[in-house]
């Protein structure tokens, strides 16, 4: 069940994205776990730079479901050459959760995933 999950998480990356995956995404794209303050789960991804003019950076606030991929609790994007985009979302009473990054480059259209270790928070 997990390799269908981090697979539907990959292919709708890419549709949404389109293009290819770079091969050097993990010297210039990171999703780091999420971390937990005062009932909220932050997911956060960091682009190095400069990147070309048009770059796309999103991220995703992922929980795990026992029979489904993952589910998408919250999203951000943000155009930039560099720097970090942040999402935060109420935590439910438990739930395992991971961040999403993707990127798509200005110019050249070549899209890059990456996905953060899990993380486990209740309230």
């Amino acid at each position: 069940m997990r390799f269908k999950t981090i697979g539907v998480a990959i292919v709708a990356s890419l549709a949404v994205f389109g293009g290819t995956q770079s091969a050097s995404a993990a010297d210039w794209l990171t999703a780091k776990a999420p971390t937990y303050k005062s009932g909220k789960v932050t997911a956060k991804a960091t682009m190095l730079g400069p990147q070309p003019a048009g770059t796309k950076l999103c991220v995703s606030l992922l929980v795990a479901h026992p029979y489904y991929p993952d589910i998408e609790v919250a999203q951000k994007c943000k155009t930039m050459q560099a720097g970090s985009v942040s999402v935060t979302a109420k935590v439910g009473t438990c739930g395992k959760y991971s961040s999403f990054a993707s990127a798509k480059r200005g110019g050249s259209g070549k899209s890059s995933i990456r996905k953060s270790n899990p993380a486990i928070y209740c309230k």
